[in-house]
């Protein structure tokens, strides 16, 4: 947390998208096993099945099951494509993710579409266009004190246009 752009609390967090969408690319596989049993993901259920008309490896379930803490890889590609969980905040519901139009990019396969859905309902769309790899950034964009408010805050008087 923030406050006048200074580091006023923080706490770890280990993000199964980041994780499963990322770090395991880079990741040491030890470390990442021990993040996804973390998140009680249980690594010793492993089955097959199709998603989208392509093969699929799910772990964490066994077929038939879509209440267990699981994630789906694409069996060709190797890249995730889907996770279903019970909510933190009610076990009730089922979160599913899915990272879904995969395009080719430098060597590797990028999701330019997440969806996030409740029991079947999505919630949230995202959706990114015109990917660019190797792109140079600014260090600044990393740093508290360099942020500032958009211009349309301090323009408008924090109204949106």
């Amino acid at each position: 947390m923030f406050d006048q752009k200074k580091l006023k609390a923080s706490r770890p967090l280990v993000h199964p998208l980041m994780v499963l969408g990322f770090d395991v690319y880079q990741a040491p596989v030890k470390e990442t096993a021990e993040k996804l049993r973390a998140l009680k993901f249980d690594l010793s259920k492993v089955h097959e099945t199709t998603w989208r008309g392509r093969p699929t490896y799910v772990v964490g379930a066994a077929p038939g099951d879509t209440t267990s803490p699981q994630f789906w890889i694409d069996a060709e590609r190797l890249y995730f494509v889907r996770s279903l969980e019970p909510s933190k905040k009610d076990p009730a519901v089922i979160s599913e993710t899915i990272f879904d139009k995969y395009v080719p990019l430098a060597g590797g396969w990028l999701e330019t579409e997440v969806l996030f859905l409740a029991n079947g309902k999505q919630q949230v769309k995202e959706e990114y266009s015109d990917p660019k790899a190797n792109v140079k950034l600014d260090p600044a964009i990393f740093d508290p004190g360099a942020w500032k408010a958009p211009d349309w805050v301090r323009n408008e008087g924090g109204r949106r246009p």
